[in-house]
């Protein structure tokens, strides 16, 4: 929010001889102008904030947003607390607040671009990780929660128009698949435990492999023992 000259000026360097530069709370005044980015408003308080993404304007960024509940984002992750808004210079506008002001902007100068999130974009990715989920407690419960995934899918369709062929990507699915899903049964009760020989038949017959945690105890508590 605060920079020197020398820093400004060493930012927007970076950008014009070819860098992509991921910015979120952009209040420095002359930065913004350097940006083409005309004024920012700060919002408190809140924990839901929907946007929308435009996909009509071809940005690499946003090409693997494209499911409906990814264009018409209600971001819900925890503390947002502060978000910011913003009014365009000559920068393109690649998302909107449900307020009208930009919550996603574009800037192209000499060969590099910048984004500028209206958003903490390492809270985030983080909390959902942490299974921080507004709403839900305790706070490990698995609620499906998007803002994880949209921040990554931002900065990885950014950096692939980039890097093109010579991307670098990590995949963590065996054997050259797209995704893996890995399963496991806690058996923790007595409905559990009466039908893990179900399960696993039935797991068996598809061919499908899955861990079983099973709880145990030295004590006799009349059915886990």
């Amino acid at each position: 929010s605060n920079l020197t000259g020398s820093q400004r000026n060493a930012l927007v360097n970076y950008v014009q001889n070819g860098g992509i530069l991921f910015l979120w709370g952009l209040t420095d005044s002359s930065l913004m102008s350097s940006l083409g980015v005309g004024t920012a408003s700060t919002h408190t308080g809140t924990t839901v904030r929907p946007l929308t993404f435009d996909g009509l304007t071809g940005d690499p960024a946003l090409q693997y947003i494209d499911d409906p509940e990814e264009v018409n984002w209600s971001m819900a992750y925890l503390d947002v607390a502060r978000t910011w808004g913003y009014i365009p210079g000559t920068a393109q506008v690649l998302a909107t607040w449900d307020t009208g002001e930009a919550a996603m902007l574009r800037s192209d100068l000499g060969s590099g671009r910048a984004y500028v999130f209206g958003w903490r974009a390492r809270r985030v990715v983080t909390d959902p990780q942490l299974r921080r989920v507004p709403g839900e407690e305790p706070p490990w419960v698995n609620v499906p929660v998007l803002d994880a995934d949209i921040q990554k899918m931002l900065l990885r369709g950014a950096y692939e128009n980039v890097a093109g062929a010579s991307a670098q990507l990590r995949q963590f699915a065996p054997n050259g698949k797209h995704a893996a899903l890995i399963i496991t049964h806690d058996v923790d009760d007595q409905t559990s435990y009466d039908r893990t020989v179900e399960f696993a038949q039935f797991e068996s017959q598809l061919g499908i492999k899955v861990t079983f945690n099973m709880t145990t105890s030295p004590y006799d508590t009349g059915w886990v023992e």
